[in-house]
């Protein structure tokens, strides 16, 4: 009696059941929850209890309504100290679940850990990353808040640290593999690309052009030959750029080539093209297309004085594009890496041994490359801030680049462009443009398929 009269006693220290609504109402947030009550799994012993019974049944109704309120404002502060989510129709939960989707608990397994304060569980962190003031770091986050932003075009995006089998699923995205199958040194070839922005900026090509042997001489008797194309486009201020090689490089040097091909075939004495010949006709081709996007495009919209012909029309050269372009005759056997910029080719053999090489195919062509500049302030002498911080008047850091008009026009066109399209103002330290080019250089590879 003496026991059930105490433990009825303690039940009057806890809140009313006014006061323990009142806290939901506050301390809940704003939205519309759902509100379940289950079963505690502390076991208690009950048979020191049974005397209870009786006593209670003399109390009145406000003495039960009072130990109610008291367990919701007990199981209510317990709620606090969430853990980890769990699902709301789970067993064995202890607590009120309060939340949209998910229930929160905190499980125990003795009178002491039911009784222990919320200031004394750890909470839960994972790993996500931060950009703060211009850094990007890691750093420590509650688990229950996960880093989103919901965008425009793409939906819902969520930041935060990938497992290695989420990072490697996010690589295989847009991954892409085609069988070649004509017989001709080539079996298949591979794509994957990335993207850091939305749009992504840089584009790919691939092309298989047959040619005739009345166009390329052959040999062993072959009807025909194939020309092989794979271009990789790294564009930078936009996606245009990339977008119009994608469209028109391979053809702007596969009709160069074929010039120079027919060319040789008339003479009896040669037969087949030198191969400077062949590099002569891919760079004219770089810089016949460069030459349209970013010079006839600009009388293209002083003639048409329209606006919105020249948002179209001038993205391609507002906008820029490094180039990296192979091509492989299949007649020759020679592979072809024609870079404008700073995107990287690399062969990779693997000798008799079964150990792999790899070789480069290309440099990277920038402000900060020791023969780029060199041969850029004999191009501009007198000029120091032609190459700045390995940039170009220390903005671009490609040296040769598709596009890029604001390092190639001159004053007098770049005031037009402002005043009438709205364009860029012109740097301070342009002089004697162009500074930047398209003409690619060229690496040639003798390769036995």
């Amino acid at each position: 009696m003496r026991r059930a009269l105490v433990q009825n006693l303690r039940t009057f220290r806890r809140p009313s059941p006014r006061k323990a609504l009142k806290q939901l109402r506050i301390n809940g947030p704003t939205s519309t929850y759902n509100v379940s009550f289950h079963r505690s799994i502390v076991s208690r012993n009950t048979q020191p209890l049974r005397a209870q019974m009786q006593l209670g049944r003399r109390l009145s109704g406000p003495l039960l309504l009072g130990a109610f309120a008291g367990g919701v404002a007990y199981f209510y502060q317990q709620q606090t100290a969430v853990t980890s989510p769990v699902d709301v129709q789970a067993p064995k939960v202890t607590g009120v679940a309060v939340g949209p989707s998910k229930a929160y608990s905190t499980t125990t397994g003795a009178a002491q850990s039911a009784a222990a304060s919320v200031d004394e569980l750890p909470e839960a962190v994972r790993k996500a990353l931060i950009v703060d003031k211009g850094q990007l770091y890691t750093a420590q986050i509650p688990a229950d808040q996960p880093l989103t932003k919901e965008t425009d075009y793409s939906g819902r995006k969520v930041l935060e640290m990938l497992t290695p089998e989420q990072a490697a699923a996010k690589l295989r995205t847009n991954e892409e593999s085609y069988l070649v199958g004509r017989g001709e040194g080539v079996v298949r070839y591979d794509v994957v690309q990335i993207p850091s922005n939305d749009p992504i900026e840089d584009d790919h090509v691939e092309k298989i052009v047959e040619v005739p042997d009345t166009i390329a001489a052959t040999e062993d008797g072959k009807t025909r030959s194939d020309w092989m194309f794979w271009g990789v486009f790294d564009g930078h201020a936009g996606w245009t750029t990339s977008a119009k090689l994608r469209q028109t490089l391979v053809s702007y040097v596969a009709r160069e080539l074929n010039a120079t091909y027919q060319s040789a075939l008339q003479d009896p004495k040669v037969t087949f093209p030198s191969s400077d010949a062949v590099d002569a006709a891919i760079k004219k081709g770089f810089v016949k297309l460069d030459n349209e996007i970013t010079h006839e495009s600009v009388q293209k919209v002083l003639k048409a004085q329209s606006k919105v012909v020249a948002a179209e029309i001038l993205a391609p050269a507002l906008s820029g594009s490094c180039a990296l372009l192979s091509f492989y005759d299949s007649r020759s056997k020679e592979l072809r890496v024609a870079c404008t910029g700073d995107s990287r080719a690399v062969l990779g053999r693997r000798g008799s041994s079964g150990k792999w090489t790899a070789t480069a195919l290309s440099t990277d062509q920038t402000g900060g490359t020791a023969s780029e500049d060199a041969r850029l302030r004999a191009e501009h002498p007198g000029e120091p801030y032609v190459t700045m911080n390995g940039r170009i008047l220390g903005g671009l850091e490609p040296s040769r680049a598709f596009g890029d008009a604001v390092y190639k026009w001159g004053k007098e066109t770049q005031e037009k462009m402002k005043n009438q399209y709205f364009g860029r103002s012109p740097s301070k330290y342009l002089k004697t443009p162009p500074y930047v080019t398209a003409e690619p250089v060229v690496t040639t590879t003798k390769v036995q398929p």
